[in-house]
């Protein structure tokens, strides 16, 4: 089957037709390789974008609890000193 498929786009391609546009049939290959490089080249770009998005997320993401859990230790120590005081106090 993929040899009979290649004799007949081999038979195309020496038509007559193409045969009187050579060029043609050499821009219509470059152009399916500039296209199938660039496909790929779209492909590892986003594949590299989402790996950075999750990258960005997950340092994000430890910000955010990083930043809470300071935060809740700063509550936890003021709440602490209060107490304090209100006990120093009564």
């Amino acid at each position: 089957m993929g040899k009979l498929c290649s004799e007949v786009r081999l038979q195309d391609w020496t038509s007559s037709e193409h045969q009187t546009q050579p060029e043609a049939h050499r821009a219509h290959l470059r152009l399916t390789s500039a296209s199938k490089t660039q496909n790929a080249e779209v492909v590892a770009a986003f594949q590299t974008r989402n790996t950075e998005v999750v990258a960005a997320f997950q340092i994000q993401n430890a910000e955010v609890v990083a930043a809470f859990q300071i935060q809740n230790a700063e509550v936890v120590a003021a709440f602490q000193i209060r107490n304090a005081e209100v006990v120093a106090a009564f």
